[in-house]
């Protein structure tokens, strides 16, 4: 709600992304054996001068698909090497986030 007030476009695109990591946590659950592991690399945005903690939200998502969290690492990133140019409201990726998840096998959706 905070981001649709300042800018609704930007609002959309966050929650197609979301809805499109979503699936893509449905599906990685759906294909995974029980026990067998998920590592996912994400990085936090600042959408509209508001922070968007995915290294939080993702693992909340996939737990409803029965993956439960590993560990989750921090990690600096120290190269701009491989980065595209980015919007300039979008902030500086500083850090990634490494989450291993783990089927279980209890999906609670």
């Amino acid at each position: 709600e905070e981001i649709a007030d300042r800018s609704p476009y930007r609002a959309a695109l966050t929650l197609r992304y979301l809805g499109d990591m979503r699936e893509a946590l449905r599906e990685a659950s759906r294909i995974l054996r029980v026990g067998g592991h998920l590592v996912m690399v994400v990085g936090d945005n600042l959408v509209a001068g508001i922070p968007v903690y995915n290294h939080s939200l993702l693992p909340k998502m996939a737990h409803e698909f029965g993956l439960s969290t590993r560990f989750t690492v921090r990690d600096k990133v120290e190269s701009r090497g491989m980065i595209t140019i980015r919007h300039q409201t979008g902030g500086l990726v500083t850090h990634d986030w490494i989450i291993v998840l783990q089927k279980t096998g209890r999906c609670i959706s």
